[in-house]
């Protein structure tokens, strides 16, 4: 099973490398949602009731905040912030080092 190609969608995908490598405990996907857009960033875990976390206790990936990009011909482009009060957000959470990352909005369809 180790040399064969990993097919399917995204989600297939994930679960085909968590099947072949195993499942990490260290690292749990939470859902979340915005209760306050940055620069004063606040989350609500909707598994764990009445948890909060601050702006200061997560990480949050660059495509999620406002930041600058320069392009090969030396256009600057400026990207606004992507997280907005209402949004449900993918946290990944190393409960051992007590390290939040705002991974991505979830979406549905």
């Amino acid at each position: 099973m180790r040399n064969e190609r990993i097919e399917g969608g995204p989600a297939t995908r994930l679960i085909q490398l968590i099947q072949r490598y195993g499942y990490n405990k260290d690292v749990d996907f939470e859902l979340a949602t915005v209760i306050s857009a940055p620069p004063n960033l606040r989350i609500k875990f909707d598994q764990y009731k009445g948890l909060i976390l601050e702006k200061d206790d997560l990480v949050v990936c660059e495509h999620l905040t406002e930041h600058t990009r320069q392009l090969k011909d030396g256009t600057t482009l400026t990207f606004e912030t992507a997280l907005k009060v209402g949004d449900r957000v993918i946290v990944a959470c190393m409960d051992e080092r007590q390290l939040f990352i705002v991974l991505d909005k979830a979406v549905t369809f």
